[in-house]
């Protein structure tokens, strides 16, 4: 007699399929998708069509994947303006980081249209790093000084290593 794990109640791919494909109206009007039978893949996505190079602002990525247990699960993945998420926020929203039932994949995409969550999880801009200014502008160095190295540390080099680094600039 084989023993089975309990399993938990899931959301297969067939199911997921079954509800979103083929009918047009299950996405909200803003959305966009993607359904991928052979890949057992689906997309869910908005575009900013007002920048200039029109982008990706938010995605739902959903794909079929095998859990610690060894089950197929659909693991969804957000995107927000071109970077991804932690599981940490489908779990917030979802109460798991798996898919259970269809009307989970409408609780996220609706969770994602509220301007808190865009606020929130938009990405920092970078600064732009200034050019050091405040190093010292240093010109040859006269015959037979030793140059100090980021290997010695500041604690000075020995005697051995110091004849091999003595630089004369009069040859350049």
């Amino acid at each position: 007699m084989r023993y089975c794990f309990p399993t938990k109640d899931y959301l297969s791919y067939e199911k997921l399929a079954s509800v979103l494909d083929p009918s047009p109206t299950s996405a909200p009007s803003l959305w966009r998708r993607v359904f991928d039978r052979q890949a057992v893949l689906a997309v869910f996505y908005q575009l900013d069509y007002a920048a200039d190079v029109p982008r990706v602002s938010k995605c739902i990525r959903i794909r079929k994947e095998r859990n610690s247990s060894l089950q197929y699960v659909l693991v969804p993945t957000v995107y927000l303006h071109g970077q991804e998420l932690s599981d940490s926020h489908v779990s917030a929203i979802l109460g798991s980081a798996v898919l259970r039932k269809p009307e989970d994949v409408t609780r996220l995409l609706e969770s994602l249209d509220t301007a808190a969550i865009l606020e929130k999880d938009k990405p920092k801009q970078h600064k732009t790093r200034r050019k050091r200014r405040d190093m010292p502008v240093r010109g040859p160095s006269p015959p037979g000084q030793i140059i100090s190295t980021a290997f010695d540390g500041g604690s000075g080099i020995d005697a051995s290593l110091s004849a091999k680094l003595t630089v004369n600039f009069t040859n350049f």
